[in-house]
This record gives structure tokens, sequence and C-alpha cells, in this order.
């Protein structure tokens, strides 16, 4: 936690708050993992995997130890404005390039922000 406004990450229990100047990349990095943790094995390991959601129903979203097979994180609308509100910048697709390197995969959502709006508000240009 953090003292909040200002530059701390920030928690109350229920909402959470991070640095200005990260909202877009923390954003952009929850879409990812929406789309890439679709739910059962992974195909390497072998070990189950859940099915992450973003939602804007905040009664989906608690705290588990589990591994549940369907887990609801995020709040949908606020981190699209998060993504609006801080867009993709060098610093970002640098890390999404050596991320590359290592794991061989990218974020969409750095490569192609439009994508966004897209796949969560239907607005394809």
């Amino acid at each position: 936690s953090g003292v909040y406004p200002g530059n701390s990450n920030w928690t109350n229990g229920s909402v959470f708050q991070v640095w200005r100047e990260v909202k877009g990349n923390v954003a952009r990095a929850m879409f990812y993992m929406d789309i890439r943790f679709e739910g059962g094995i992974h195909g390497v390991s072998g070990a189950a995997e859940p099915d992450l959601r973003l939602t804007n129903d905040t009664s989906l979203i608690t705290q588990t130890g589990s591994n549940a097979a369907v887990a609801y994180m995020g709040k949908l609308s606020t981190l699209l404005q998060w993504h609006l509100d801080d867009p993709v910048n060098d610093t970002e697709r640098l890390r999404n390039d050596l991320i590359q390197t290592y794991q061989g995969n990218r974020n969409p959502f750095i490569d192609h922000p439009e994508w966004v709006g897209c796949i969560y508000q239907g607005v394809c240009n």
C-alpha cells in the first residue's frame, strides 16, 4: 500500500490504484492475461490453467487462494480508461521486445493498442 493520491500503489481492500505513469501498462498486461488464460491444461507443463476474465461486475472479483476454473479480475471499465489515459510508450515497447527474446511471445495490446477497443468495446477501425 502507499499514500494515495500520489506516486504510490494503493489499496483499500476492495480497489487498487497504481502509479499514474504505469496505469496503461497494467491495463494492457491484464488484457493480455484475459485473452491468454482461457482455462484448460497447459500444453507443455500439463498444469491446469484458470480462465481469467475481466468484468465490470465487482461482486465476481474475489480474492482466493485456490486455482479456480474461472477467475474474475480487474474492473474492465477502469482498465479501459487506464489504457486510454496512459498510451503505449517506448519503454513499454522495449519491455515487450525483451520479453519476446526470453518467452517467445508478445503482448498484442502493446503492438496494436487499437485492438483493445475492438475486442472489449466492439469498436474496430
